[in-house]
């Protein structure tokens, strides 16, 4: 949807006023009869303002990662539980935030917008959880280690809080972590030998993005390109015909010639 209608008719439009001469599409839009909305809208630099809004409610989902102490977020933690709704039990009470987290949830049931294209870059680590926040792969090492996870002590743990003295150490409830367990943390060791702990700050990044910052333009694209409808195949214009049966031949490529079926399925 664009401008609060369909594409087709969009495009309808587009071609009665081309045909009775009031406005030539190849000049003012730049683009052929039969591009997709996609390409219309881009053209024109306007996108729906569906995609617009939804792209702001996501602003304040990277702001929750972004600003973690921000009081705001420690509100909503308060109210929510420490995740905020970003586990199985979700948002506790309905309000603005449980909207805000419903069309996330959403995007990511609908691969638009994962939830885990929010993630963590880490710096010196004093912000990020070890277990629960996303900061190597594309999951929590809680999901992919999660009889490990079972063991530790402390499950919110910093990332800091398992580095002394420039190695790794462990808060296990028992010593003996048996045969499988410790197959799992082998393989936990060679994952996070990687990470390089620096003075930086941690900061969080947006993986859809090419420059890792969220932008509520660059969201509106990314729902746009998966939300607007699209055209199957451009159209292929014979310039040896006359317009006329060029657009006819159109209109019955799209099956929108107003014959009767057409016309009672509008109603």
């Amino acid at each position: 949807m664009a401008f609060g209608v369909s594409e087709t008719r969009v495009i309808i439009w587009l071609v009665i006023l081309d045909v009775r001469g009031i406005l030539s599409i190849s000049t003012y839009l730049g683009l052929p009869i039969g591009s997709t909305m996609n390409r219309i809208s881009r053209g024109l630099n306007i996108g729906s303002l569906k995609s617009f809004n939804l792209a702001l409610l996501q602003k304040w989902l990277w702001r929750w990662f972004f600003f973690l102490n921000a009081l705001w977020v420690k509100v909503i933690k308060e109210i929510h539980g420490q995740e905020g709704g970003f586990d199985t039990y979700g948002c506790k009470f309905n309000g603005i935030w449980a909207r805000i987290f419903g069309s996330s949830n959403f995007f990511h049931s609908k691969n638009i917008i994962p939830l885990n294209s929010f993630r963590f870059k880490a710096g010196c680590s004093t912000r990020i959880r070890f277990w629960k926040d996303i900061w190597i792969s594309d999951y929590p090492l809680t999901n992919r280690y999660n009889r490990l996870y079972r063991l530790e002590l402390d499950k919110d743990c910093l990332i800091i809080d398992r580095i002394e003295n420039g190695q790794w150490r462990w808060n296990w409830s028992r010593n003996d972590l048996e045969v499988r367990n410790t197959a799992y943390f082998r393989d936990l060791l060679i994952e996070i030998i990687r990470v390089d702990i620096s003075t930086v700050g941690d900061t969080c990044i947006w993986c859809l993005a090419k420059d890792d910052i969220f932008s509520v333009k660059e969201a509106r694209r990314v729902i746009d390109d998966k939300i607007l409808p699209s055209l199957a195949t451009s159209t292929s214009w014979d310039k040896t015909l006359p317009r006329k049966v060029n657009i006819f031949m159109w209109r019955l490529i799209l099956d929108r010639l107003p014959h009767r079926l057409n016309l009672s399925s509008r109603g």
